[in-house]
């Protein structure tokens, strides 16, 4: 959809809040990767941008999990229908770690950015997360046919 299709008129900056901190399954501080490309900005805690190699330039960058983000705001859990998650590799662990959690919101919207450089790795990796929410209740109800998915949960 265009950015049009989104009708922000009634968000206000003040209700936005930037989290200085990557997403993952846990506290700590973790290497995230740089760009193949180096004029590219988004570096990436899986490095499947340089084929999971071990030895590729890092910055470390403090990481957080989703429940102590979301706990540190004041949001409860269950006030979360929808979670979109564009985290440069990150996301397979991320929602690992929701679904161990019990956070399952009604719609989750990720892009597998590990599709993007397609390998073995990468689809047994995506494989597992797409599992993992089937089993879970989700359905997945669209696929960009690329890296871009939309998995829907209906109310139990």
């Amino acid at each position: 959809q265009p950015v049009e299709a989104y009708n922000l008129s009634k968000v206000d900056k003040s209700q936005l809040v930037l989290v200085k901190k990557a997403l993952w399954d846990e506290q700590t501080e973790i290497e995230f990767y740089k760009p193949e490309i180096e004029s590219h900005v988004s570096h990436s805690i899986v490095n499947w941008q340089h084929d999971y190699d071990d030895d590729t330039d890092y910055i470390e960058v403090k990481a957080d999990t989703i429940t102590s983000i979301i706990n540190n705001q004041g949001i409860s859990g269950n006030d979360i229908s929808l979670i979109k998650l564009d985290i440069e590799g990150a996301e397979i662990e991320v929602i690992k770690y929701m679904i161990d959690s019990g956070l399952t919101p009604k719609q989750i919207l990720v892009e597998f950015d590990e599709l993007h450089n397609p390998s073995d790795k990468a689809f047994e990796r995506v494989d597992k997360a797409h599992n993992l929410l089937l089993k879970n209740g989700y359905e997945l109800i669209y696929s960009d046919g690329t890296a871009d998915f939309l998995y829907y949960k209906e109310d139990i």
